[in-house]
């Protein structure tokens, strides 16, 4: 357990939290705490360079410095950072938290200057439990699903993320114990708009239940809140009942059935009429067999013309030809299609995102945050990916927390990395507004108003003026004069 010492107790190097039951310390190491009352070691966040802690909102968030660098975490939860950003500051003077701005302040070293760091409504999201161990959104982000386990058994739930909706649990099917197996796999798959829900449960580990023959997947008309159809699958040859991932078309039609086995399958279902309609295999076997509680993460197409598995297979439906395919950079974490279909962004577990043309043969470029944004640290293996409505951007989270925005015309970062809740980011979807909805782990709903004319209005408020007509001549020249603002 780390200890505090002498040398440690430098300004700032320690923090109380308001109600004097918890010491914080910024060690060489990271940030660790105590629990005054038990002696007992609270969570820590692990990094290097941090020389200083600050409390904020009542004790709920920490904000700690170092040279160049200033971090926000939520005190009860510091794994996962709210705000991380790389400062060219020599000191700090003062810090202080605006929980009711959400804002972070700061004085330079002669304490002459505020500066104030944007945090938005992202801290002020409730945590909630359990955790979320998968979560998808429907296309324009108004439906969520998401996989939680509470009492030894995985429940799946249906979540409205409307304005004045937000969070409320609208259908939770009928939990589905795991057999006496070791663990088992959750499957779940969201139609493109929302209105269908595919559920299953697959044990992937030997033990002494019963032998079975079959595995069920239902899907469910979450409209009217009753089972749709049926769909039982039955073993491959070699005799696997493995079914390691699933995939709804757009409108629920059609369910993909995924078989991670040592040369793989997908099975293409047809939902109305309860048949199988077509089998794609692997041209070879894969490099790599998975299977984990989450199972395998599937991309579709929009046409339902072609998927991308998170093992890097990619799989023509139409033409009945699946191989592995080298799409990242490394392994890969998530996949996602354009609106159109016309690209492929595929993301791995360093943070980069390798962009290819729909059909998955034709490299665009790769997307790197650690480099291509020097105010931002690691940003961790890509946890989710959602284009824009237009196609034009990409919005790209990371396991450290992170959430960037692409333009993918020029292949650059929009801005710096948005605010988060200090939370790892499980799903993102573009509303057809331009509203970027996130879900995460521990919070379910967050959304960002990304609408143009609300952007523009934020920045002209903060100018308090757009150009004059003397600064517009000396910054663009070449243009003739509008008011900005």
């Amino acid at each position: 357990m780390a200890k505090a010492r002498p040398a440690d107790c430098r300004d700032h190097a320690l923090a109380f939290t308001p109600d004097s039951r918890a010491l914080t310390v910024a060690a060489a190491d990271g940030i660790h705490g105590w629990d005054l009352r038990t002696g007992r070691a609270t969570p820590s966040f692990t990094a290097d360079g941090l020389t200083q802690v600050w409390p904020g909102g009542g004790g709920a968030f920490l904000v700690a410095t170092g040279p160049h660098r200033l971090v926000v975490l939520r005190t009860a939860h510091p794994q996962v950072t709210v705000l991380s950003r790389r400062i060219d500051a020599d000191d700090w003077d003062d810090i202080a938290f605006d929980r009711t701005a959400g804002a972070v302040r700061y004085l330079n070293g002669s304490a002459t200057v505020v500066r104030s760091l944007a945090l938005g409504t992202a801290p002020a999201a409730p945590w909630q439990e359990p955790t979320a161990y998968r979560a998808e959104l429907s296309d324009d982000g108004r439906v969520l699903a998401r996989s939680v386990e509470t009492g030894g058994e995985r429940r799946v739930q249906v979540l409205d993320t409307r304005v004045g909706r937000a969070g409320r649990v609208v259908f939770e099917p009928p939990a589905m114990p795991c057999p006496r197996t070791e663990s088992c796999a959750g499957l779940m798959a969201l139609s493109g708009d929302g209105r269908y829900l595919a559920t299953g449960l697959n044990p992937y580990a030997e033990g002494q239940g019963p032998p079975r023959d079959r595995t069920r997947i239902t899907v469910w008309d979450l409209a009217h809140r009753r089972v749709h159809a049926t769909v039982v699958i039955g073993a491959v040859p070699g005799g696997s009942l493995a079914v390691d991932g699933l995939a709804l078309d757009t409108h629920g039609r059609t369910l993909l059935v995924y078989r991670s086995v040592a040369r793989p399958v997908v099975e293409v279902w047809d939902v109305d009429r309860h048949q199988r309609v077509r089998t794609v295999r692997s041209v070879r076997e894969a490099d790599s067999v998975t299977a984990g509680s989450e199972g395998v993460r599937l991309a579709l197409r929009s046409d339902g013309a072609a998927l991308v598995t998170q093992e890097g297979l990619v799989a023509d439906l139409r033409a009945g030809r699946m191989e592995p395919r080298v799409l990242g950079e490394d392994l890969i974490s998530a996949a996602a299609y354009g609106p159109d279909g016309s690209r492929l962004a595929v993301g791995d577990v360093l943070g980069r995102v390798t962009l290819w043309d729909g059909a998955a043969r034709a490299r665009l470029g790769v997307l790197d945050a650690t480099t291509s944004d020097p105010t931002t640290d690691a940003t961790g293996g890509v946890t989710a990916l959602a284009f824009s409505p237009d196609g034009g951007t990409l919005a790209v989270a990371g396991a450290g927390g992170t959430l960037h925005l692409w333009d993918l015309a020029s292949q650059t970062l929009l801005g710096t990395a948005l605010p988060t809740p200090g939370d790892d980011i499980r799903a993102l979807a573009f509303a057809p507004d331009g509203t970027l909805h996130a879900s995460g782990a521990h919070v379910s709903v967050l959304r960002y108003d990304l609408r143009p004319d609300r952007l523009i209005g934020e920045v002209c408020e903060r100018a308090g003026s757009g150009l004059s007509e003397a600064a517009w001549k000396t910054y663009l020249p070449d243009l003739p004069y509008r008011r900005t603002c």
